[in-house]
């Protein structure tokens, strides 16, 4: 797919007939001039408030609960603090006694809490709860709290297992049992629901009122989906079986040797150290140097182009594994953007819209690639840029790339290309770097005719990522079948 053009700003306008106060239906007006759609005072004072700053929301209804607001003319009904910079990031609570205390969203009607209540009572242990119980059914327990298994009281009440289960990867000898003391994730009949826009109703509302049954759920303000979650048959994550640094081995020389074959061996990359991390290795300092001047020394770079050190490798065992998620559960989608509101929210400057602009001239500009850019059966072009400082890095990258058969190309970004003010190693060379980038994709899938992936010239492959091939998507939508062609008329 090709891009031709760039959207700077987009602003939605709505329908110009005009509307009584007073009256049930539109008047028969001639028809008036267009206008933007406005945000709300309201709307418009969150936007502009600073973090820290508290809103309240007043009602002339009474109400006990807020004995302390007497003295005011009126209720607080709803109070909300600016806890970020976005216009978005707002919590619900009450000052009480000079201190913040969070609270539940008052935009949610207590009979909605009433509904979600009953259906996720987890007090009673699966005998009337329906959704994310405290006991549910699932082939382990990181199984069960990830999914949203049946309620259950005993293992008897698991059986029989999840039809396809054996196909999807879960052995026979693995029984689906009962499990206790699961975490709630306020998850319903209707899947994961989030706000549309979270100024409007926030996402607390809609996991509450679409979790307690479907026919509540204010789809108007709402969007749910269903994750892997609900597909009882889905395979788990394993958890982290490395060897901690205490139980590695002493180093010795059949070790040494071993990880000098695996060096040979690994195309590309660095093997792992087969021993115990000595003084001075730490998850800081992982590459240890075994072959050469500094064998034996470990440091916080890498050793590759560097003399003192002709092999080394990794040890993996100091590193902090990745917090242990049993299931890939993708989030919300972004917002999409409200009437009146000007997309994007900066100001463009002309003459940095393009690389060319900028009086950057990327025709001119040095090019590695791999020899697979000379195909012509390529679906899509990795590329990236790459200062004097990053060359030997981009060099990694770009023979990784040929090794596994992809076409990358990184193109060199001159010492001065933005100017004196902004040398090459500086924070303000790094800083227009990061903000060319979406101009350099753009000239690159113009000049390239393929869809582009952006590579950090600092990684490299290890093998083809086949996720970058079209149709691969984990989630690719549905194939829809050619409609019959039309039978012959009699």
């Amino acid at each position: 797919m090709r891009a031709t053009a760039v959207c700077v700003a987009c602003v939605a306008l709505r329908s110009a007939a005009a509307f009584h106060p007073h009256a049930g239906s539109a008047l028969s007006e001639p028809p008036q001039p267009v206008r933007e759609s406005r945000l709300s005072v309201s709307q418009l004072s969150e936007q502009r408030a600073a973090p820290g700053v508290t809103i309240k929301y007043f009602s002339s209804l009474r109400d006990d609960s807020n004995a302390g607001d007497e003295q005011l003319p009126g209720t607080v009904r709803q109070m909300r603090r600016k806890v970020g910079s976005d216009d978005v990031n707002w919590e619900h609570g009450r000052w009480l006694d000079g201190f913040w205390k969070t609270a539940d969203d008052g935009e949610i009607p207590w009979s909605a809490w009433d509904a979600f209540n009953k259906t996720h009572d987890r007090s009673k242990h699966g005998v009337y709860c329906q959704y994310d119980c405290a006991t549910r059914c699932g082939f382990t327990w990181d199984d069960a709290a990830a999914k949203v298994g049946p309620p259950c009281q005993k293992d008897k009440d698991c059986r029989p297992r999840p039809p396809g289960s054996a196909a999807a990867g879960w052995p026979h000898s693995q029984n689906y049992s009962c499990y206790t003391d699961l975490p709630d994730y306020k998850r319903g009949l209707m899947g994961e629901c989030f706000s549309k826009d979270t100024r409007a109703k926030s996402d607390a509302y809609c996991a509450v009122v679409c979790g307690a049954s479907p026919a509540a759920c204010d789809l108007t303000s709402c969007t749910c989906t269903l994750s892997a979650a609900w597909d009882l048959t889905t395979k788990i994550e394993r958890h982290d079986d490395s060897t901690p640094p205490e139980r590695m081995p002493n180093k010795s020389w059949a070790l040494v040797e071993q990880t000098r074959r695996d060096y040979q061996s690994t195309v590309s990359g660095l093997p792992a150290c087969r021993w115990r991390p000595g003084s001075g290795c730490s998850n800081v300092t992982v590459y240890e140097c075994f072959d050469g001047p500094s064998a034996g020394r470990c440091s916080a770079h890498n050793w590759m182009y560097n003399p003192a050190c002709l092999r080394s490798c990794v040890h993996v065992s100091t590193l902090n594994p990745a917090p242990y998620y049993a299931l890939w559960v993708d989030g919300p989608e972004e917002r999409r953007p409200q009437r009146g509101e000007r997309q994007p929210r900066y100001t463009h400057a002309d003459d940095r819209m393009t690389p060319e602009r900028r009086g950057i001239k990327l025709r001119a500009a040095d090019v590695l690639m791999s020899r697979m850019c000379k195909s012509v059966a390529n679906r899509f072009v990795g590329v990236t840029l790459y200062s004097s400082a990053f060359e030997n890095k981009a060099r990694r990258l770009v023979r990784s790339c040929e090794l596994v058969g992809i076409c990358c190309k990184a193109t060199n970004l001159p010492p001065g290309a933005f100017g004196p003010g902004a040398p090459e190693g500086s924070a303000e060379f790094r800083f227009q770097a990061i903000a060319m980038k979406p101009s350099f994709l753009l000239s690159e899938m113009e000049a390239n005719e393929l869809p582009v992936v952006f590579l950090d010239c600092d990684l490299e492959f290890h093998r083809f990522p086949d996720l970058f091939m079209p149709g691969r998507s984990p989630h690719p939508p549905p194939l829809t079948p050619p409609p019959p062609p039309p039978s012959p008329s009699s």
